[in-house]
Formats: C-alpha cells, sequence, structure tokens
C-alpha cells in the first residue's frame, strides 16, 4: 500500500490528468482521489521523493491530534484536551497509520473533527447552521479520502446520541439544512458526474463492487464472517 499510494500522485503529476488516478498507467478508481491530490500537489511543491510523499500524512496527523484537542477543551477543559491529543497520538494504529500512505488517517483526521462538529451543532442549536456547515465540510474532505464509510459511521453514532439525549434533537435541524449540506452534495455530486462522464461504469464500481460486493461477497478475495 505505502508503495502503491505514493506512486498514484506521481503518475498523477506526471500525466496532468488529476481527475482519474492510474497505477502502472492503468486506471485506478478503487478509492476517492482526496489522498492522490494531497500527494500530487506535494510533489509539485516540494519535488518526487520519499518525504514529499509523506508530508501529506504527517499535516494530516497533526489535524486529527489537533482535533482532539479541540474537543477535549471545549467539553472540559484546556488540560483534558491536552490529554485528549497525546493520547491519540500515542495509539499504536494511530501512530502506526501517520506513517503508512492509506486513505485511513485521512478519513480518521476529518471524521475526529465532523464528529466533533456535529456534536457542536447538536449542543448549540442557536449557532447550528455554522457548526453544522463546518460539520459537512469535514464530511466531505472523509468521502473524499475513503468513500461512503465516511457518512455511515458519522449517522449510525449521530443517531445513537439522538435516541439516547432526546434535548440534542433541537439541533437536528441546523445540522441537516444549512450551506455546509448543500456544499457537501456539489462537491460529492459533482465529482461523482465528472468520474462517471470521464470513465463509464464509475458509479457501478465505486459504489456497487467496491462499497458492497467486496464486504458482502467473495469478489475481491475477502473470504470470511461478514
Amino acid at each position: 500500500d505505502d508503495a502503491r499510494y505514493a506512486e498514484v500522485p506521481r503518475e498523477m503529476l506526471e500525466s496532468g490528468n488529476w481527475l482519474t488516478p492510474t497505477l502502472n498507467y492503468i486506471d485506478y478508481v478503487e478509492k476517492p482521489p482526496l489522498i492522490y491530490w494531497l500527494g500530487a500537489l506535494s510533489y509539485r511543491i516540494f519535488g518526487v521523493g520519499e518525504g514529499a510523499a509523506r508530508l501529506p500524512l504527517a499535516l494530516l496527523a497533526l489535524s486529527g491530534l489537533l482535533g482532539a484537542w479541540w474537543l477535549g477543551a471545549w467539553l472540559y477543559d484546556s488540560e483534558t484536551g491536552l490529554g485528549s491529543a497525546l493520547i491519540l497520538g500515542t495509539c499504536l494504529q494511530f501512530s502506526a497509520l501517520s506513517h503508512l500512505i492509506t486513505p485511513d488517517l485521512a478519513l480518521c483526521a476529518f471524521l475526529v473533527w465532523a464528529t466533533g462538529l456535529i456534536l457542536r451543532c447538536l449542543r448549540d442549536p442557536g449557532r447550528g447552521r455554522l457548526w453544522g456547515s463546518l460539520a459537512w465540510l469535514c464530511l466531505a474532505a472523509a468521502f473524499l479520502s475513503k468513500g461512503l464509510i465516511a457518512l455511515v459511521l458519522p449517522a449510525a453514532w449521530a443517531t445513537g446520541l439522538l435516541l439516547l439525549f432526546p434535548e440534542l434533537r433541537k439541533g437536528l435541524r441546523p445540522l441537516l439544512v444549512n450551506p455546509g449540506a448543500l456544499i457537501f452534495l456539489c462537491l460529492i455530486g459533482g465529482w461523482f458526474w465528472a468520474m462517471e462522464r470521464a470513465n463509464p461504469g464509475f458509479f457501478r464500481v465505486f459504489v456497487i463492487e467496491q462499497h458492497f460486493q467486496r464486504f458482502l461477497t467473495a469478489k475481491y478475495n475477502r473470504p470470511g464472517p461478514w
């Protein structure tokens, strides 16, 4: 994975095609493009090399730590926020992902912010449109990092909160109706439209095969209990 996710943005920069990723010059559309865009941008600024390939990882990891600090400081105090960042930063898997080029760290970092902002929106409905808009922007970045899972996990978590804490339900409307939600639909819808136009059948491959058949069937050689 490490080499693959470093090579795709190199080819993207070389070809000038920032829409359809390629691996070994063959279309590689199994994953969304955000980490490829970040890698290609880093290559353009600093030149192709290992340091440039890993720089987006470092920045994303710092963003995730900052999100953990902000959430802890908002909910409790600055000391708790600092402790939250230290605990996350010393978690083995988070540390490992910050050194391996995959979409997973980007997903993690953006979901830290998205879930924190969703909670802020639910608890502060008076400014819910602001918090909700920012949450949807983070969800768009998470979706462009890993796909539909960026919506499934926060939706399940938020549904649980609303069931357990009815007082939060007054923040649901500003969470769902705000400019950020419209921007999300335009960004993701526009990306799907452009990809389907450039690569007919993309929707079937990306959504049906990669998001459902990959986990529910042995099509991609992943047998075992679901």
